[in-house]
């Protein structure tokens, strides 16, 4: 300062410009390199979540198509795994409810079918009245052939009682000759006879096995070879 100079000093202006070259490479480096690691995670983001929604889809196509029983495997951890979750819950939910409806179509069905042989029946019955009003015998045999058809029995039996017996006045099936045309005492010793002392439905599943329950139609099971009645 005291002597009262000015000093010029020069620099190239390459020189010059080189820390503010180098930031610019710097910044336009890092961000080629942050684009990159973006794209690369955004693919492998993708990959990640393309498989449980392939998963998803295929799932809800099976599930579409009727096969209620197919359970989609997401284990992703997130909500994805939580809309599989609810997509297979859906499914059991629908397979329950189908089923349910088959079973109560299944029950309509029968009941009609069972309604449908019984008018059937009756129809049959009726018609032999019509044709024979003054001859029980042909409407007690229709009755019984009937009964046997509707009850998928081998055999069918009418009594009528008369005091404490009951003579047969009808009987249909392979039943031999000598269980036919026969009087029964009223006695629980017969199922026959505990319906008519109970006044009430006696279905026996095995009477070769409840003999000692029905002593006196131990000789009627073992020369007719009848298990249920």
């Amino acid at each position: 300062p005291s002597l009262g100079w000015t000093v010029f000093a020069e620099q190239p202006l390459e020189e010059a410009l080189e820390p503010l070259r180098a930031s610019v490479k710097r910044t336009a480096l890092l961000l080629v390199l942050g684009i990159v690691l973006s794209v690369g995670a955004s693919v492998m983001l993708a990959r990640t979540l393309e498989r449980p929604i392939r998963a998803l889809q295929a799932g809800a196509v099976r599930i579409g198509e009727g096969n209620l029983g197919d359970r989609i495997e997401v284990k992703t951890g997130d909500e994805l795994e939580v809309l599989a979750d609810q997509f297979n819950s859906m499914a059991g939910r629908l397979r329950e409810s189908y089923a349910g409806l088959e079973r109560k179509v299944d029950e309509r069905t029968r009941e009609l079918q069972e309604a449908l042989e019984q008018q059937t029946a009756t129809a049959e019955i009726l018609g032999v009245i019509s044709g024979s009003p003054t001859d029980l015998q042909p409407i007690m045999d229709a009755v019984a052939q009937s009964a046997a058809r509707l009850c998928e029995a081998s055999d069918a039996q009418i009594f009528r009682i008369e005091g404490d017996e009951m003579p047969q006045v009808a009987v249909y099936g392979t039943m031999p000759s000598d269980a036919r045309n026969v009087r029964q005492r009223i006695t629980p010793g017969l199922v026959t006879g505990r319906a008519v002392l109970e006044r009430r439905t006696v279905h026996v599943r095995d009477l070769a096995a409840a003999v000692d329950e029905y002593p006196v139609a131990k000789p009627l099971q073992e020369s007719t070879g009848t298990r249920t009645i």
